[in-house]
């Protein structure tokens, strides 16, 4: 019987906990080589356990498990530092992140740029940058890196995006150009000049982040029903008018 594979010291972040059996919690982690993984670890639930202070979200963290298959336990978890816990507003929209990344992104495979993506934001929301701003650049790589997203370059027939057109939006098929005139309020369109913005992560306009947003959480639906992100209905309850 081969030996259990034993990783050390590597940095993520805690998605998710969950109760397992009596004293016990199965965690699941986002790490910048080893993606999402599922870790038991043990004893964590126990009022002496020294994980009680150390297994918290949207702080880095070094994770350290062995184990073999999907049967990974948590060895060693130390708290990183140096990067305050998000408030308020920050909070609700680091938790959504989370619920993303928890949601959508398979297991096991490694999204470094997705990991960057996570880590520079969930920085960005404890210095309490622009949570919307932050939402959407955040939104648009995830969709991207996991091959959810349709091309922002060019439409459906190769021709570059313009400025000054409306497209409509199916699913993950390229954009098709449509007249303002053929637009409706049943068809989802995007306009070219939110596209550019996109592109060149400029969310400084309403309209554009408006646009993104819906945009953006029409794809994410395809794939999680919106009443399944409990913080997306949060966030839109609360700041739907400034910060989506």
């Amino acid at each position: 019987m081969s030996e259990a594979a034993r990783i050390n010291h590597q940095i993520g972040y805690l998605l998710n906990t969950r109760p397992w059996k009596e004293s016990s919690l199965l965690i699941d982690i986002f790490t910048q080589n080893y993606g999402k993984k599922t870790l038991i670890a043990r004893s964590a639930r126990k009022a002496t356990s020294a994980l009680r202070g150390i297994l918290n979200p949207f702080t880095p963290i070094s994770f350290s498990w062995f184990g073999k298959n999907s049967l990974l336990t948590l060895h060693q978890a130390t708290w990183i530092g140096g990067q305050p816990m998000p408030q308020g507003i920050a909070l609700l929209s680091a938790w959504y992140i989370n619920e993303l990344v928890f949601k959508l992104v398979p297991p096991d495979d490694p999204y470094p740029k997705l990991f960057e993506a996570l880590k520079k934001s969930m920085l960005s929301l404890a210095n309490d940058q622009d949570p919307s701003s932050q939402l959407r650049t955040f939104e648009w790589i995830l969709l991207n890196e996991l091959g959810l997203a349709p091309s922002i370059l060019v439409d459906i027939h190769e021709n570059p995006i313009e400025k000054d057109h409306l497209y409509l939006i199916e699913h993950e098929s390229n954009l098709i150009p449509i007249s303002f005139q053929q637009s409706n309020s049943k068809l989802m369109t995007i306009s070219g000049e939110t596209l550019i913005n996109i592109n060149h992560e400029n969310y400084t306009q309403e309209k554009t982040r408006l646009e993104a947003r819906i945009f953006f959480q029409y794809l994410i639906e395809q794939h999680i029903p919106n009443n399944q992100i409990v913080s997306s209905q949060i966030l839109k309850q609360l700041f739907q008018s400034t910060y989506q």
